[in-house]
């Protein structure tokens, strides 16, 4: 476990499943008012990104508050940084970056299940991380 994930474990208390995998399931989605529940496996990793680019989010089971950085990385993005990290249940926000565009992703708690939920914005992507990090800073004010 690295010291980033040490510390994000220690400061929520929501720490990685013992199997330690990072299993992925659908999560919730909304497209155009029809609404999946999700709830089942990806057949592949090509589908699980297929659900993320549709506005869908990743459900975890076996995550923990610090495994934020290797959930995206498995993902396809090539940099993960953190945002905002103040909720104590792990409800914090990222930039990422596809290798092209920084967009906003986010990390949702689950309760009361065990893992988090992984979400990213593809509606606003951007040139550069600074540009990404000023539009979501206007955001918050």
């Amino acid at each position: 476990m690295t010291t980033e994930e040490t510390i994000a474990e220690d400061a929520t208390g929501c720490c990685a499943g013992s199997r330690g995998d990072l299993r992925m399931y659908a999560g919730g989605r909304n497209v155009n008012g029809h609404v999946d529940s999700g709830g089942y496996p990806f057949d592949s990793l090509e589908d699980a990104q297929d659900y993320l680019f549709q506005r869908g989010s990743i459900a975890v089971p076996d995550a923990g508050a610090g495994s934020y950085r290797k959930v995206f990385e498995t993902l396809g993005f090539t940099q993960v940084e953190v945002f905002e990290q103040s909720s104590s249940a792990g409800y914090w926000s990222f930039i990422v970056c596809d290798g092209d565009y920084w967009m906003l992703a986010f990390q949702e708690n689950r309760y009361p299940y065990h893992g988090f939920n992984y979400s990213v914005d593809f509606d606003w992507q951007f040139g550069t991380k600074e540009e990404c990090l000023k539009f979501a800073c206007d955001r918050c004010t």
